[in-house]
């Protein structure tokens, strides 16, 4: 087996699930004492906290209780709720402190042994049995159920004469952070029932959010915070009941930019969740008009959103100022710096024309909006000579990275504050 060839230290990835306990059963097996990780993202269940310190001193384990420096309600002041396309709290709360606790303790690396399963979603149904962690050099990951089934693993775990998580049995099918976007609709009811204080406290903090955004208190209590990109059946629910889905904007005069980087637990891609904060002085139909000089653009004006598919990756820009980058780490953050700009310049635009001579390919038309036809430009940027606009969004961007580390806001995937 590979454990028997590794000369690697081992440890066990725990978080209260029936995977990771299952995981753990067979890691008992060749593996005496087994260190277990168990991040604790500030997020999780009571019980859940309970059940994995009462199964370490039960089996007499060695547990390391990694917790995250930043707090997410902290974080959620500035991303806005996480969703089910938009998890940088995977990052700030999960990620990033694994991989801190992982550098400090395990310098030569290690093999991780999780609980992941090619049957929990599209992302991991291509998971190997080995892997190494791309974003955490020297993790080598493991997955002995990656084939087994929801039922085969709580067989497995009934066989071993182990009681699951007591939360199984209050009707939630996942055993995760209390207040992911990624559950149901009805775990949440569920929440409401077992957790009403819990539930109260995130309930009240969306209704303050939606207030802010100028969303309709249903946009809530129907669960449509729970994606940025609305699925088909969500719009068509929305459009018969007259719901709007397009969030406010900041309408700060002052430029901000917070980011988290990385993989998230939950996916495989390497992407960058933002929010840049800027003057409103253009609606958001001239900040998807520029958007062409990027890549192909699919603008849904209906949803406040804009996808561009550009050669290095995909970038989905939000009128509220919410920026998603999927692509290489090094592409995603040229991308990152590429929108940030493009969105600058269309908001400081002055409708002087300039632009329009500058296009050697008339794909450029300036009146109430920026207007750029994807089908003539070829991405050459003489729009952006002598343009004033793109001079200021230049120099903006410039000096946010040459910025101290001073804001809890930005952070690398690390756990480290990112300038």
């Amino acid at each position: 087996s590979y454990l028997s060839r590794n000369r690697l230290p081992v440890n066990v990835s725990f978080s209260g699930g029936k995977d990771s306990l299952a995981c753990l059963c067979l890691a008992e097996k060749v593996i005496s004492r087994p260190e277990i990780l168990f991040i604790n993202t500030g997020l999780e269940f009571p019980e859940t906290v309970n059940y994995v310190r009462e199964i370490a001193e039960s089996r007499k384990l060695r547990l390391k209780e990694i917790k995250a420096e930043s707090s997410f309600f902290e974080q959620v002041e500035i991303f806005g709720p996480p969703a089910k396309d938009y998890r940088w709290c995977c990052k700030t709360n999960k990620l990033g402190p694994m991989t801190d606790f992982l550098k400090r303790n395990y310098p030569k690396g290690c093999v991780t042994i999780e609980g992941r399963r090619i049957y929990e979603s599209f992302n991991r149904s291509t998971i190997g049995s080995v892997e190494r962690n791309p974003y955490v050099p020297g993790q080598t990951t493991l997955a002995p159920i990656r084939s087994w089934r929801a039922l085969e693993v709580m067989f497995y775990i009934y066989w071993k004469d182990i009681e699951p998580n007591p939360l199984y049995q209050e009707d939630f099918e996942r055993i995760g952070c209390w207040l992911c976007p990624a559950a149901l609709q009805s775990e949440f009811a569920a929440l409401k029932a077992t957790h009403p204080m819990l539930y109260q406290r995130w309930k009240a903090w969306l209704y303050d959010w939606a207030g802010e955004n100028n969303l309709d208190h249903r946009y809530i209590d129907w669960g449509f915070w729970r994606w940025k990109r609305h699925p088909p059946k969500i719009r068509e629910l929305a459009t018969e009941h007259n719901i709007d889905l397009v969030l406010g904007t900041s309408g700060r005069d002052d430029v901000q930019l917070r980011a988290v980087r990385g993989r998230s637990p939950c996916g495989l891609e390497y992407s960058i969740e933002a929010m840049l904060s800027s003057p409103q002085n253009h609606p958001f139909a001239s900040v998807a008009g520029a958007l062409p000089i990027l890549g192909e653009v699919k603008y849904a004006e209906e949803l406040g959103a804009a996808v561009v598919e550009t050669d290095k990756g995909r970038i989905s820009v939000f009128a509220n100022g919410q920026i998603m980058i999927i692509a290489g780490k090094d592409e995603a953050e040229e991308l990152l710096q590429s929108v940030c700009r493009t969105i600058l310049r269309s908001q400081f635009c002055t409708r002087c024309k300039i632009c329009e001579k500058n296009c050697p390919r008339g794909a450029i038309s300036v009146s109430d909006a920026i207007s750029i036809d994807g089908n003539k430009c070829d991405r050459c940027q003489k729009c952006a000579k002598g343009c004033i606009a793109d001079e200021r969004a230049r120099r903006i961007m410039a000096g946010i990275a040459q910025k101290p580390k001073s804001s809890p806001g930005d952070w690398n995937r690390d756990g480290s504050i990112r300038e």
